[in-house]
């Protein structure tokens, strides 16, 4: 499973492994985000019992397998959703995110639908956060560097390195302005807020009104099945309009959305991650402990870590297929309802 993220307020470094001595055979598999509706209770049920078998035949074959994933702060996903599924439909300005979207998506639940997505519940957040236990690295985005250090040496990487192609004074600046200000509680940011998360919330919203503006001008119509060239309040909102909030189409109004503040925005997200942020913050403190105790470490490199993690990876490749069908054997048969 994996999480997809970017820095806030600047572009996303592109890191690529530089040129070097390489480890064959390394696998690493990738889980995107289902495209069809499934119960949070089938995921939980099936899927991830699933990976935890693999991981125990893999790791009884003598392979290195680990369960790792990626979180970022639960405001920075929000915008991200927006930024990619919303967009022009219904502006930054009027948007009201959908609950809790980076714990529904890691349940293979749907963020789509805005109106009728209701706010997890306590069981919601128990299994979430049960999952996260059982996996062998939670990394946060706001820390990649590290997250890569940590990620390499699980794989018996001992000596990795990269480079970081947009590395520049300005990216840089901001992803430590993020790093900074996504250790904090939504309380606290709503309370004082950072200009940094501020100055990126306002870019949005710029950005979001314009093309709601060539929206209506041009009549888009996308995937609304309401009128051409309004906001699709109905399927992406909740609208939160100077009359109230609404899921009926609505046209835009540029000076109404010119009226809305970034602070006003920053509350409004902040009232859709009761569950997003605690979980965050618990996987946050435990990354960070994570972090201390391998800088207090001693690296572990040289010829004899490299030909062990070769050697361990050839052994895998070899036992993959026989571990895969034990695993499959021992899950038994289905039910319908799968």
């Amino acid at each position: 499973m994996r999480s997809t993220s970017a820095a806030a307020g600047a572009s996303s470094p592109s890191h690529t492994a530089a040129r070097g001595p390489q480890l064959r055979r390394l696998r690493a598999v990738s889980a995107p985000p289902l495209r069809r509706p499934c119960r949070y209770e089938q995921f939980l049920k099936y899927t991830l019992p699933d990976l935890l078998l693999l991981r125990s035949k893999l790791r009884a074959a003598g392979c290195r397998c680990n369960l790792v994933t990626l979180l970022r702060h639960p405001l920075l996903q929000h915008l991200s959703w927006h930024r990619h599924f919303v967009n022009e439909r219904v502006p930054l300005c009027f948007w009201n995110s959908p609950h809790d979207c980076q714990s529904r998506m890691s349940m293979a639940l749907a963020c789509h639908g805005g109106p009728s997505v209701r706010p997890l519940t306590r069981d919601h957040r128990t299994a979430v956060q049960a999952m996260w236990d059982a996996f062998d690295l939670v990394g946060m985005t706001e820390h990649f560097d590290s997250f890569l250090v940590l990620l390499a040496d699980l794989a018996g990487l001992q000596r990795p390195f990269y480079r970081i192609q947009l590395g520049t004074a300005e990216t840089t600046a901001a992803r430590e302005a993020t790093r900074r200000w996504s250790a904090r509680t939504c309380a606290s940011l709503t309370a004082d807020p950072p200009q940094a998360l501020l100055e990126y919330i306002r870019k949005r919203m710029a950005a979001t009104a314009k093309a709601a503006a060539g929206f209506r001008a041009r009549k888009g119509k996308g995937d609304s099945r309401g009128p051409a060239g309004m906001m699709d309040c109905a399927g992406y909102g909740p609208c939160e309009l100077p009359a109230g909030s609404t899921t009926q189409y609505s046209w835009f109004e540029r000076d109404q959305c010119d009226a809305v503040t970034a602070e006003a925005v920053l509350s409004r997200l902040c009232g859709r991650i009761a569950s997003d942020e605690p979980l965050y913050l618990t996987a946050r403190e435990r990354f960070e402990q994570r972090r201390r105790a391998a800088g207090e470490m001693q690296p572990r490199c040289g010829r004899d870590a490299v030909r062990d993690a070769v050697r361990d990876a050839v052994r895998c490749s070899r036992d993959t297929a026989s571990v895969r069908d034990a695993a499959r054997d021992a899950a038994g048969p289905r039910s319908a309802e799968s």
